[in-house]
């Protein structure tokens, strides 16, 4: 009898990453993102609101469920942030930053730009 063979062959464990899987971070905790941009742990503390974010109010049942995928998982997604006298204006990612407050994180990872202050509006 001839034996088939199913799928492509790999198997899930192909698709879902590893700890094996995982790149070494390059100097200084730096790491590069899909567009070559380098990803930065940067002290929360460093890092300030926008004072024109648009959004005034935030779920508070969202922010719970945020804060307990951030504990569990950590921040999937790295906070965009652009350079403001000595410390950091967040250009993206408010819920993320506040729910990695909440959960105790003292470092997230974030994206540095230079962002003109009309883009910061966008």
């Amino acid at each position: 009898m001839i034996q088939k063979k199913g799928g492509l062959g790999r198997g899930l464990g192909s698709l879902i990453p590893t700890g094996a899987d995982k790149k070494p971070m390059g100097e200084a905790g730096t790491k590069p993102t899909a567009s070559g941009r380098e990803i930065v742990d940067i002290a929360i503390d460093e890092i300030v609101p926008n004072p024109e974010q648009p959004r005034e109010s935030f779920s508070h049942e969202e922010m719970e469920e945020l804060i307990s995928s951030v504990k569990e998982h950590g921040i999937l997604q790295p906070l965009i942030v652009s350079p403001a006298d000595d410390k950091y204006e967040l250009v993206a990612g408010e819920r993320r930053w506040r729910a990695a407050k909440m959960a105790g994180l003292r470092t997230v990872p974030a994206v540095v730009r230079s962002v003109k202050e009309q883009q910061k509006l966008e």
